[in-house]
């Protein structure tokens, strides 16, 4: 579990993201700049009564409008999310995450992108398909960032060490 962290240090944490892992809003944003907005009956991949809630929640906004309020109440979504609708609102939760990094979200985002960097997992989204080159490289900064801040289970950081580096050698491999 992340450790807890007072508001003043996190902003710190959050200073020094912005500063040495180049991971400010604009940064963000702009490394998915050229991820499509989905339409409204492209965000999610199935028609349900959550599915329609969650579709109907996100078409009102783009990812850099996407307000926190809409990110906590659906904290958990991402798995339900089609590959086009996680690709473009895939900035919001980091952008999220950084800011509230001991979040229910965060933990489950960390979960979620290291599933999707599981090249093998074919019963699951394969970032290798849907991220740009670029769009790898900064999620493997994210979970770099990320994984400082972690406990000090030595297990866990190694292990989110590891999809780190899967992100940033998948930015690699795509740019080659």
């Amino acid at each position: 579990m992340c450790t807890r962290l007072s508001s003043s240090h996190l902003q710190s944490v959050v200073s020094m993201a912005n500063k040495s892992y180049g991971l400010d809003d604009h940064e963000i944003f702009q490394a998915f700049a050229a991820a499509a907005r989905p339409g409204k009956d492209e965000i999610t991949t199935r028609r349900c009564e959550e599915c329609d809630s969650i579709r109907d929640s996100f078409c009102e906004h783009d990812s850099a409008t996407l307000p926190d309020v809409v990110l906590t109440k659906f904290f958990d979504i991402l798995p339900l999310l089609s590959d086009r609708a996680w690709r473009y609102y895939l900035p919001a939760y980091i952008r999220f995450a950084l800011r509230n990094a001991d979040s229910d979200l965060a933990e489950l985002l960390i979960i979620n992108l290291d599933s999707a960097a599981d090249i093998a997992d074919v019963s699951f989204r394969s970032a290798s398909h849907i991220l740009s080159p670029k769009e790898c490289e900064l999620v493997g900064r994210f979970l770099e960032l990320y994984t400082s801040w972690w406990d000090k289970d030595a297990d866990e950081v190694t292990r989110r060490q590891t999809v780190a580096k899967k992100y940033r050698s998948l930015a690699q491999d795509q740019a080659e």
